[in-house]
Formats: structure tokens, C-alpha cells, sequence
């Protein structure tokens, strides 16, 4: 069984801060209760223009390319991430939140 989730965030501080410090967090970090562990990546992030609602297909194709050719500004990862100009972010100006979980 697969669970395919696509959200609209307007900024990669907010989607963090849903992802890490709210209940969701906890839902994150409890994941092995309820799935198998997936070798490959389950997450991806990318840019789109405001209004702009993205499609399973979309989603599909970013995981895709995240996984043929590595972080890019078109599919990315909250480590390797790119502004919406698609300037890379140094790590520095990342925002980040202890503990996230692995």
C-alpha cells in the first residue's frame, strides 16, 4: 500500500516548522508502526508558481528526477535546498529545527 501526499507551502520555513514542531512530528517519527521501511526516497520539494496546483503526475516526475540526478532546483530535499529563484541555499541559511528526526 502507498500513501502519496502533495502539499502547498509558501515558504520551506513554514513546511519545516508543520513538519518538525507540530503533532505531525510525532506521526513522522512513528512511521515503522504502520509501514515498511521504503529504500528509496519518499520525499521531494519543489517550486511552483503562486496558484499553481500540482498533480500526482508532477509529483511523480520530481521524485523521479531527485532520484536520477540528485538535488537540483527543480527537485530538491530540505538538505540540499534551493530558493524559488533556484539559487542553491548554504546550508547556514537553511532553516533547521533541532532534532529532526532521520
Amino acid at each position: 500500500m502507498v500513501i502519496t501526499n502533495l502539499t502547498v507551502w509558501t515558504d520551506l520555513s513554514s513546511l519545516r516548522n508543520f513538519t518538525y514542531q507540530t503533532v505531525h512530528r510525532y506521526f513522522l517519527q512513528s512511521r515503522r508502526k504502520w509501514f515498511e521501511r521504503v529504500l528509496s526516497r519518499q520525499l521531494v520539494l519543489w517550486w511552483v508558481p503562486a496558484g499553481h496546483v500540482p498533480t500526482l503526475d508532477e509529483g511523480k516526475q520530481a521524485l523521479c528526477q531527485l532520484e536520477e540526478r540528485g538535488p537540483s532546483a527543480r527537485a530538491f530535499t530540505f538538505q540540499d535546498a534551493f530558493d524559488a529563484a533556484g539559487r542553491p541555499l548554504p546550508r547556514e541559511s537553511r532553516p533547521v529545527e533541532k532534532n529532526e528526526p532521520k
